[in-house]
């Protein structure tokens, strides 16, 4: 009850003593409130209002502003206006919402300080990805170009009940366009500095006039990378991207209807290739004096260029069929993804060490669930609503990951000085295979016409097989001790309840209560060299978690106030720590050594005061420690602040249409947003000393744009990162651990971007 009584308190207290960042959220929220309250309902009001959003979060379709569950929702004319292309964009638009990457291929994703930045095949992700309602287990192109989409969906918590596995901080849903009966198209293209260039087109329609309609969508995405080599001419942080969707529907019946979807999707750009922090890059290795700093934040110095090859294609298929009492789903997804990457790891103009990375995954889906529907029989004269189902996840996946030494590493000067002449090449292998399934239910009743309870459970189930080894061509070049090979298996299971008591005091206000828990499955080593540290297999971990939140619209819903507040207390986290390995040395392995509490609250605000203006804020709160995290006998990050959790997040936009001439109009819009600092590594501090490498200050970033429309034509120019702002996306922080003289690549974000972008569309 006192982290109930937590969250309740800081939905319905303000928090006087924070500091002038959370003070200022109060001032904003009230001026829009004041303006907003300058204009009385009138006979055009209506024209005022906000546009109902209708999100699935629950597996049905509801009210955004009716669901007891904390939902940023962005539709498709949010997305456009905005300028969206891609996932990671939104997390300047929603609070208490990190994502980056390290690389095209390497996400982050952090939802109220839940994530992860493992991205082997041996770890599963924190924040569930769904696509058209199929899971995303291999999230590395993720953050690749949105292609014709219809809705963004990021829901803040665990999502256990409903979606499973692996949503421990929340779930993002992205849905894509349906076919449409009626002919529907758009095509745009446009071009900016970094020699940048894109063309996307969809066409919509019907095959057969009320029984079959189809869907075709593509773009082609390409952009020179803008972290310069200084040794070879190249660059990385490019982009080349082509995508292709085709969607078909069948309405075969009044109750019956199958949608089936293909996508392919090519990545041929740049790998991982950051910028080395300093002299310190190799932190206590000889060489450290001779990596000198470079001129610029957007160059480096790399013997070789990294390259990246990615392929996916997903098939998924959803058929529905109703009647007046239930409705019966089933949703079938098949991905599969093919990644090739080469990357000068040691970030050096020396030949040092490069790596070779090949990874294969094949996954299948399965999704039955069955639902009750409004006024049906068996909802007893609808005072209750019931969803019951079953999962199944199978995923095959293999990796190879080879360590080529080059003649500047120690290993290999001393293999080449005693004659040997091959390339010494050192490849760790795991081939893994995960089989899951569960099985869930959910029911809402109405107490009274204004309180409902809903209650929850999902059982899960996961095997995990994986075979690990380590091979090396040149015995005793020490990367690798000795080929080894093992066999590993485990099974987990979960069960993961849920509780909400929500009250609705009106149409436009509501406030809900939950209770819930998640989980996140367990895995295997990866880069782990010793055979003893190899074997150990890390457990799932798991979250309770609480919040309270409140839903209103105002002004005749001119204005949307939401409010949350939540506390999590979060078990067995995944992280690394330094254990000792058989050869008396020292090793990172991934263990569940951590516990944490993480607690915060949010407000999001939308006004639209006027019908050619509208207005959104945010602020978010995170208050997430390690409450026990000892990473090796001499280093204890107990009761530091967790990473990429910065503690404030607040974001803001003005959008204004000015209409003109006949049907004409002009736009333009304003984005802001704002994180505190935050620490990309734990502790807040790097081994063995403080190093101010790991603290990412904090940092604003304004993006604007400008249209013109005319009829069916758009043309837009907009500038993103209008004062570039300097930070990094990511940071890759090796301490030194034993022999390993450890590293500190930085990942430069974005500089200003800006361009030009002609559209037309026939709706």
């Amino acid at each position: 009850m006192r982290k109930l009584s937590y969250a309740l308190g800081m939905v319905a207290m303000t928090t006087g003593n924070q500091d002038r960042a959370s003070r200022r959220l109060y001032v904003w929220a009230a001026a829009t409130t004041a303006l907003c309250a300058l204009y009385a309902p009138t006979a055009g009001a209506d024209e005022a209002m906000l546009g109902e959003i209708i999100v699935t979060a629950q597996k049905k379709a509801e009210r955004l502003q009716s669901v007891p569950v904390t939902v940023s929702a962005f539709d498709k004319s949010f997305l456009d206006a905005a300028g969206v292309v891609s996932v990671d964009t939104l997390s300047r638009m929603t609070p208490n919402v990190y994502m980056s990457s390290f690389a095209p291929s390497k996400p982050q994703i952090y939802i109220r300080g839940v994530g992860s930045r493992q991205f082997d095949i041996g770890s599963e992700p924190s924040v569930g990805v769904f696509i058209d309602e199929v899971y995303v287990g291999r999230t590395h192109n993720i953050f690749n170009h949105m292609l014709d989409v219809e809705r963004v969906e990021v829901l803040k918590g665990p999502q256990g009940t409903l979606y499973g596995r692996n949503t421990i901080g929340g779930a993002i849903n992205i849905i894509t366009a349906e076919p449409t009966q009626h002919l529907e198209a758009f095509a745009k293209a446009g071009g900016g500095n970094y020699d940048a260039y894109f063309a996307e087109a969809a066409v919509s329609g019907a095959v057969a006039p009320e029984k079959v309609s189809a869907r075709l969508a593509a773009r082609y995405t390409k952009r020179d990378g803008y972290l310069k080599n200084l040794a070879t001419g190249g660059a990385a942080l490019g982009e080349d991207q082509i995508v292709v969707r085709g969607k078909l529907k069948f309405d075969a019946a009044e109750q019956f209807s199958l949608t089936l979807s293909g996508e392919y999707n090519h990545d041929d750009a740049p790998g991982q290739q950051g910028k080395a922090e300093g002299p310190d890059i190799f932190l206590r290795s000889p060489v450290a004096p001779i990596v000198a700093p470079t001129p610029d934040r957007f160059s480096d110095y790399y013997n070789e260029d990294s390259t990246l090859e990615r392929n996916l294609a997903q098939l998924s298929g959803k058929a529905r069929w109703q009647n007046d009492n239930v409705s019966i789903v089933s949703v079938t997804g098949y991905r599969y993804s093919k990644l090739e990457e080469f990357g000068d790891i040691d970030a050096t103009i020396l030949d040092i060490i490069d790596q070779d990375i090949s990874e294969t995954s094949k996954q299948f889906t399965q999704e039955l669930r069955i639902a009750s529907e409004n006024g049906g029989a068996y909802t007893f004269e609808d005072r209750m609503s019931w969803i019951i189902g079953g999962y199944y996840l199978h995923d095959s996946s293999d990796r190879s990951d080879t360590f080529i030494l080059g003649p500047d590493s120690l290993p290999a000067f001393l293999y080449l000085l005693a004659g040997g002449t091959d390339t010494i090449l050192n490849t760790l292998l795991l081939d893994s295979k995960t089989e899951s399934y569960a099985f869930f239910g959910q029911v809402s009743v109405a107490l009274t016409p204004a309180l409902n309870f809903t209650a929850g459970l999902r059982y899960s189930h996961d095997k995990k097989h994986g075979i690990y080894s380590g091979l090396t061509n040149i015995p005793g070049t020490l990367l690798i001790f000795f080929p080894f090979e093992f066999d590993l298996r485990r099974t987990w299971s979960s069960v993961d309840p849920k509780f909400t008591l929500d009250y609705h005091f009106s149409d436009d206000a509501m406030a809900f209560i939950t209770y819930s828990t998640g989980y996140k499955g367990g895995g295997f080593q990866w880069a782990v060299t010793d055979p003893l540290l190899a074997q150990r297999v890390f457990d799932p971990e798991e979250v309770r978690y609480y919040e309270a939140g409140l839903k209103t619209q105002w002004l005749n819903r001119r204005l949307t106030v939401n409010i949350a507040a939540f506390y999590n207390d979060y078990k067995d986290l995944q992280v690394q720590r330094i254990v000792a390995t058989s050869t008396g040395g020292a090793s990172g392995v991934i263990t569940n050594a951590a516990n944490s509490t993480i607690k915060g609250f949010e407000l999001e605000v939308l006004a639209r005061p006027l019908p050619e203006l509208l207005l959104s804020f945010g602020y978010g709160y995170l208050d997430a420690q390690y409450d026990d995290y000892v990473f090796d006998e001499f280093i204890d990050y107990s009761d530091t602040r967790m990473v990429r959790s910065p503690k404030h997040t607040l974001n803001a936009a003005v959008d204004y249409t000015i209409p003109v001439r006949d049907s004409d109009e002009i736009s333009v819009r304003a984005d802001w947003s704002y994180s505190s600092s935050y620490f990309h590594e734990p502790g807040e501090a790097m081994i063995p000393a403080p190093q101010p490498q790991a603290r990412e200050d904090g940092y604003h970033l304004v993006n604007l744009r400008a249209s013109y429309a005319s009829g069916a034509w758009r043309l837009t120019g907009y500038v993103n990162n209008v004062f570039d702002k300097a930070y990094r996306q990511a940071l890759l922080a090796y301490p030194p651990i034993g022999d390993n003289p450890g590293q500190n690549i930085g990942y430069p974000a974005r500089p200003r971007m800006y361009g030009l972008e002609i559209g037309w569309s026939l709706n």
